[in-house]
This record gives structure tokens, C-alpha cells and sequence, in this order.
């Protein structure tokens, strides 16, 4: 994968969802055969900013692949503040996630779901 780009072959990867032994972790994916996507999973009561340091560190060695919320949050946040949130984290992170994860386990209403997803590289560089 390359940035603004995609992968010819299958996305290898795991996800953090905890940064507070983040020198570790970054340790071991240099070892990787392979560059891995690293999922990271945005706990829904921080602000943008306390990702930062960890973006700068995981950045030299994976992919990033942002995640905003969690299924497992959805009924912690209203619409209005999820907006927000949104708008926090692309301000501060958006050129530096090379993907971002939505509609994580999206699940079916009444039996039928749709989801479009629209990708336009020239927004993003």
C-alpha cells in the first residue's frame, strides 16, 4: 500500500486499542516481515490531541488505519458530539491516517443494510 494508493495483495495488521505501552508494540512491528495497517482504535472519551505522539511513533513503521468509534460506543454519543468529534480528529490527524475504519460491523436494519463508501485521492493529498 502506498499512500494516496492501494495494496496489490492482502493488508496484514493488527489494532491498538491501548497506547500506554506504546514503545513496545513499536519494538515489535519493526521486526515484521511485512509492513503491517495498524488499526487504532480512538477511545471515545479523548480528544484528538492524545493521539499525537503516538501517530508520530507508529507512523515510521505501519500504515495507519484511523478508527473514530467503536460500534461498542455508538450509544455513548450523541449525534451532535460524534460530528464534533469527527471534525477534532481530521483537523488533527486526517493527513497523517493513511485509511480510515467506518462503518466497523455495521449491522443489518430490518433485515437489509446498504453501505456506499466513496473514495476521491485528490481530497486526501
Amino acid at each position: 500500500m502506498t499512500r494516496g494508493g492501494c495494496s496489490t495483495g492482502p493488508l496484514y495488521g493488527l489494532t491498538i486499542d491501548d497506547i500506554s505501552n506504546l514503545s513496545q508494540v513499536v519494538t515489535s512491528l519493526r521486526h515484521l516481515p511485512k509492513r503491517p495497517v495498524i488499526c487504532i482504535y480512538f477511545d471515545v472519551h479523548e480528544p484528538s490531541g492524545y493521539y499525537a505522539a503516538a501517530i508520530r511513533q507508529l507512523r515510521p513503521v505501519g500504515y495507519l488505519m484511523d478508527e473514530l468509534l467503536d460500534s461498542s460506543d455508538e450509544t455513548g454519543i450523541s449525534t451532535a458530539r460524534f460530528k464534533e468529534r469527527v471534525r477534532s480528529y481530521l483537523r488533527a490527524l486526517g493527513r497523517k491516517a493513511d485509511l480510515w475504519e467506518i462503518g466497523n460491523e455495521v449491522r443489518a436494519a430490518g433485515g437489509r443494510t446498504a453501505l456506499t463508501l466513496r473514495y476521491n485521492v485528490d481530497q486526501l493529498l
